[in-house]
């Protein structure tokens, strides 16, 4: 693996390692990142926290208020969502000004 991939599974775990036994809410970047990281919460912290720590899809900022809006949860995000936010940005400028009219 390369170095940018080890820190970003270090940070990855640092978050799971910091979320509150009581609940919490984690925003992942994609649908498919859900289960590896609802996996990796049961591995590293057990199926009783795990109960209560919900895991969802949030690929824009507005995506993510509409989530977080509903809930008392504290909310965390996986370290890669900014990355993925950010990439997905530069992408719609880089076609053109009608596609930034959807920008988050």
């Amino acid at each position: 693996m390369t170095d940018a991939q080890n820190a970003r599974i270090a940070a990855t775990y640092r978050l799971i390692d910091e979320l509150p036994e009581s609940g919490a809410l984690v925003v992942v970047h994609a649908h498919s990142a859900i289960s590896p990281v609802r996996d990796l919460i049961v591995r590293r912290r057990g199926d009783v926290i795990a109960r209560d720590i919900r895991v969802v899809c949030a690929p824009t900022e507005n995506d993510e208020v509409a989530i977080a809006s509903g809930t008392e949860l504290p909310v965390f995000r996986e370290p890669f969502v900014e990355e993925a936010r950010a990439h997905a940005l530069a992408l719609a400028e880089a076609r053109g000004p009608a596609l930034l009219r959807l920008r988050p």
